[in-house]
């Protein structure tokens, strides 16, 4: 069969729907006829050639485009379409709608108008309209890239022509995406839950962004409560977070200390741009002190020297923290030596020590010291207590011992017989046997008549018959001698009394010593 081809062209702006062909179709639309094209010289046709059987009849294309405004191919229409058909016998028409466009196009729409002679048996997909003879189907969106493959199905009710236009409508549509957001803020904020006033209290603040946006300019701002300040003594803060993308989190660390015991409750806000601001993340911290507290009694009553004193100690924690590490030593004070300890104490040498560990709030310890005293002037006994992260304390007694005064005292001399009106020597010896100092120690003679002082080797205040001799202070164990010499004037037995006296002793220690005084001749 031999067949003659036609092609029909419909062109439309993105920005309106140009008319549908005219070509053949004026009595299908209504439309006024066309311009009249220009005139072309005609020139000879190659006589055509014959064309191989086919199974089907030859098609010819229409086509039909949406053209953008910089005058772009968006949109083509494809119609493919026999020539010629037998009159009852069904035949096709086949579209190919093609969006070669990145971007939406909605509300497209393809009418088809057959003469009335065309009977529609059927379309593919179902036409949304098929008023009499004209065919529409109406496509909401025609996604970028996508591709509709339509198909009629009808007859030819008599050997009329059948005439036919196809148009293509169009709303091109680039469309953009505006995301809505809502960044969040939230804050925890957590501490060290319980303290000593020496220990670091560390704060960890974790701020997070639980929103669909970024937060933008994040920042912490933390004001401290009294007595809680920064390690570096700043009592506020601001920590600059920067942006935070959704469900992104950070944290940061703050290293603080207390100036005393108690229970310090802090509270942060997080805020960025757009006024986003948290609730106050709020954390406390009990803060604890240990508190040491010191007794030293010293000996009740008299204490004799020579007897070993014994002094009692008691270290108390009366804080409300842990005493880590609490120690004890007590300097030995001079005239005084190491007897015992009890409780452990160890003697260095210069102290003794104890070491009690850690003492609980409320806690205490006592232990006894035993020193011997060798001296008779008041001691003071000093004691210190020291504990981690606590002040350390001391105490202090004193003790003076009592001793008793003794003294012993000797006059003599080398012979007992002397010529009168000869020299003779006497020796006096005074030493401190008790166990105090001896003060002001004096020693009186008194001679008998017919004895003359002459001199000594300490001297000595005459009243008359009467010398007295100043000895003064007599340390524990000290002894002092001194000699008189007297000349006796008379025969007979002449005594020289010596009377000792010092402070220490109500009753004075006589001496006496006799010479016999013989004529020359």
């Amino acid at each position: 069969m031999q067949v003659s081809m036609r092609k029909w062209v419909l062109a439309l702006a993105a920005s309106a729907v140009v008319g549908t062909m005219t070509t053949g179709c004026e009595s299908l639309h209504n439309e006024a006829p066309p311009a009249a094209p220009a005139k072309v010289e005609a020139k000879p046709m190659e006589a055509p050639m014959a064309p191989a059987p086919m199974a089907k009849p030859m098609m010819a294309a229409g086509t039909a485009m949406l053209v953008n405004p910089v005058g772009h191919s968006d949109v083509t229409l494809t119609k493919m379409f026999p020539t010629q058909v037998s009159v009852g016998t069904d035949f096709e028409y086949n579209f190919v709608l093609k969006n070669n466009s990145d971007q939406n196009y909605d509300d497209v729409v393809v009418t088809d108008v057959v003469s009335p002679t065309y009977k529609l048996v059927s379309s593919t997909p179902t036409a949304a309209s098929t008023d009499g003879n004209t065919i529409v189907w109406r496509i909401a969106r025609l996604a970028p890239g996508e591709t509709i493959n339509m198909k009629l199905v009808g007859q030819a009710t008599d050997e009329t022509t059948i005439k036919e236009c196809f148009t293509l409508t169009g709303v091109p549509r680039a469309c953009g995406e505006t995301a809505v957001v809502s960044p969040k803020l939230q804050l925890v904020k957590t501490m060290t839950p319980a303290a000593s006033v020496c220990d670091p209290i560390v704060a960890t603040l974790t701020v997070t962004n639980p929103g669909t946006g970024v937060a933008k300019n994040v920042k912490i701002m933390d004001t401290l409560p009294a007595g809680l300040v920064l390690t570096d003594g700043r009592t506020s803060f601001e920590q600059l977070v920067g942006d935070l993308a959704p469900k992104e989190s950070k944290s940061f660390q703050a290293n603080m200390k207390a100036a005393k015991s108690g229970t310090y409750t802090n509270s942060a806000v997080a805020m960025a741009d757009g006024g986003l601001k948290t609730a106050d993340a709020t954390a406390a911290v009990v803060v604890t002190q240990p508190v040491l507290e010191i007794t030293k009694n010293c000996p009740d009553g008299r204490l004799l020297l020579g007897r070993p004193a014994d002094y009692t100690i008691t270290v108390k924690n009366v804080g409300d923290g842990v005493a880590k590490g609490t120690m004890l030593s007590d300097p030995l004070p001079a005239h005084t030596k190491f007897v015992s300890a009890s409780d452990g104490g160890v003697y260095t040498g210069s102290a003794v020590g104890w070491n009690f560990g850690d003492l609980a709030p409320g806690a205490s310890k006592t232990v006894s010291l035993k020193l011997g005293l060798d001296g008779s002037s008041k001691i003071t006994n000093v004691a210190n207590a020291m504990a981690t992260c606590a002040a350390p304390v001391t105490s202090k007694c004193d003790v003076t011992p009592v001793g008793v005064p003794d003294i012993g005292t000797q006059l003599s001399d080398d012979v007992g017989v002397v010529l009168i009106g000869n020299d003779h020597v006497f020796h006096y010896i005074v030493k401190n046997q008790g166990q105090l100092d001896l003060t002001n120690v004096k020693m009186t003679a008194t001679f008998d008549d017919g004895l003359t002082y002459k001199s000594a080797t300490l001297p000595g205040t005459v009243a008359g018959q009467v010398v007295t001799f100043n000895v003064g202070t007599l340390p524990i164990g000290a002894t002092k001698s001194f000699d008189f010499t007297v000349t006796g004037s008379k025969e007979g037995e002449l005594v020289v009394q010596g009377v000792t006296t010092f402070d220490q002793a109500k009753t004075a220690v006589r001496n006496d010593e006799q010479v016999y005084y013989v004529p020359a001749k």
